[in-house]
């Protein structure tokens, strides 16, 4: 519904089709994992959609936060390497938002870079401090801040995360 009071349904059937983006994993706090260039152009490698049972109604609601916006553009003041012989770019500042990088690999070539905010008092990238509670002890922490970029071998190859940000001061490049 729209705030003059229209409406408009979207629905979908056995006529839609679907493909792979190269997203394998994202969320909102823990990161994202792509595989190849996210930009798939061509019409090739569609595949038919499965009919299953509609939600019930009210079960889909819309996002009522306002989207992301892309406010400026922030250049590493510092690249560190830590006594633990770790490569750490430092902004300067903690900011909230993601990382762009530009990467040229071979098909396969894996880019891992964690974000965080501190370095602990021994110099070294530290994420202790970040966390996700959970009620299950038992369970492992998850993951933070975490990116990941398995190259196409494209060629020149740009990743901007879509589907999540992080809090940071500090992006440690784990492996390349």
């Amino acid at each position: 519904r729209y705030p003059d009071g229209t409406a408009q349904v979207v629905r979908s059937g056995r006529g839609f089709r679907w493909k792979p983006t190269g997203v394998a994993m994202s969320e909102i706090y823990s990161g994202e994992t792509c595989h190849g260039p996210l930009n798939l152009p061509d019409q090739s490698g569609f595949r038919p959609v499965c009919v299953g049972e509609a939600p019930k109604p009210g079960y889909l609601r819309p996002d009522a936060s306002p989207l992301p916006r892309y406010l400026e553009a922030l250049e590493p003041s510092a690249i560190l390497t830590t006594p633990k012989g770790e490569t750490v770019r430092a902004f300067g500042r903690i900011i909230a938002g993601t990382v762009e990088w530009v990467v040229s690999g071979k098909k396969g070539d894996r880019v891992v870079l964690q974000c965080g905010d501190a370095l602990g008092p021994d110099g070294n990238f530290y994420t202790d401090n970040l966390e996700l509670f959970s009620l299950d002890e038992d369970r492992p922490r998850p993951v933070m801040q975490r990116l990941e970029y398995t190259c196409g071998g494209t060629g020149k190859e740009i990743f901007r995360p879509r589907f999540t940000y992080q809090a940071f001061r500090y992006v440690h490049i784990i492996t390349f």
